[in-house]
C-alpha cells in the first residue's frame, strides 16, 4: 500500500479516536503496519487519560468523607489531572504530526508506556496481530 494511504489511516486513528483505533486494529489488521503502530499509541494515550480521571474520581470520593479539608484537597488534585491532560493532549498532537510525517517513533513522555499498555490489553482481549 502507498505511504500516503498509510499516513492517512495513521492520522485518522488519532482524529477519530476510539473508532479509528477499532477500524485499523480489527478491520485492517494486516494491511497497515504503520497505522497499527499509531493505533496502539493512540489507544494507550486514551487508556492513560481514562485511568487518570478514574483514579482522581476514586481519590476525591474517599477524601470527600473528610470534613472541610477533603473536598478542598480533592479539588486541588484536579489541577494535577488537568496538567496531565495537557501533557496527554500535546502527546496526542505529536502523534498526529508523527503520523503525517511518516515517523514511527513514540510520542513524548508517555509513548513507550502507551504502546506496551495497549499491546498488553489487546493481548488480554484476544487480539492477534498477523506477522
Amino acid at each position: 500500500m502507498e505511504n500516503s494511504q498509510e499516513k492517512y489511516f495513521a492520522f485518522l486513528v488519532y482524529l477519530l479516536s476510539l473508532v479509528g483505533v477499532i477500524y485499523v486494529l480489527f478491520f485492517r489488521p494486516t494491511q497497515e503496519r504503520f497505522a497499527q503502530y499509531h493505533a496502539r499509541q493512540s489507544l494507550g494515550i486514551q487508556i492513560i487519560a481514562l485511568g487518570l480521571l478514574l483514579a482522581w474520581f476514586i481519590v476525591i470520593w474517599v477524601l470527600a468523607w473528610i470534613p472541610y479539608i477533603g473536598f478542598i484537597v480533592g479539588i486541588a488534585l484536579f489541577a494535577l489531572v488537568l496538567a496531565a491532560y495537557i501533557v496527554l493532549a500535546i502527546s496526542y498532537m505529536r502523534g498526529m504530526i508523527n503520523a503525517l510525517q511518516l515517523k514511527r517513533q513514540p510520542v513524548p513522555i508517555v509513548g513507550n508506556y502507551a504502546t506496551s499498555l495497549s499491546s498488553f490489553l489487546l493481548e488480554k482481549v484476544g487480539y492477534r496481530s498477523e506477522g
